[in-house]
């Protein structure tokens, strides 16, 4: 019996051993992970923060700047495209309303050829009875020439 009990607590001791073991093994990882995870830090804390003015920390608070100003850009252009607008559609009407003046010009254009026709028509009227009268009075005059004589 003693025997018996000796080799139960001799197997439990072992048990414990090993899962005490397992326990250093584990945190033996552990604390090569974590070695290895800050080396891993520490490298990429020198990539991403180097020393001087190319760190992430500048090039995010030069991107910051940059990005304002394109935006302040992207307003005012904004507002220019606006004012265009308003130009355009007074372009538009400047426009419509010197096409509705060409259209009366040509309006007027043609009244004014219709009266000139009727002017030339008497016109030509007016010179035919001028070179009518000039005949009769060369004619008056010869013919109180002849009774002078």
């Amino acid at each position: 019996m003693f025997n018996n009990k000796v080799g139960v607590d001799a197997e439990q001791a072992i048990q414990a051993a090993n899962a005490y073991r397992k326990i250093i093994d584990g945190l033996d990882e552990a604390r090569t992970a974590a070695f290895e995870a800050l080396d891993a830090s520490i490298i990429a804390y020198k990539v991403a923060d180097p020393p001087g003015d190319n760190n992430l920390r500048n090039k995010a608070q030069n991107l910051r700047f940059t990005s304002e100003d394109l935006r302040q850009e992207a307003q005012g252009l904004w507002k220019n495209s606006d004012d265009m607008g308003i130009q355009l559609n007074s372009i538009k009407l400047d426009l419509e309303k010197y096409l509705y003046d060409v259209k009366q010009n040509e309006k007027q254009i043609l009244i004014l050829r219709s009266e000139l026709e009727r002017h030339s028509y008497v016109s030509d009227y007016a010179k035919e009875a001028k070179t009518s009268a000039k005949q009769a009075l060369d004619e008056s005059k010869m013919a109180n020439q002849r009774t002078d004589e």
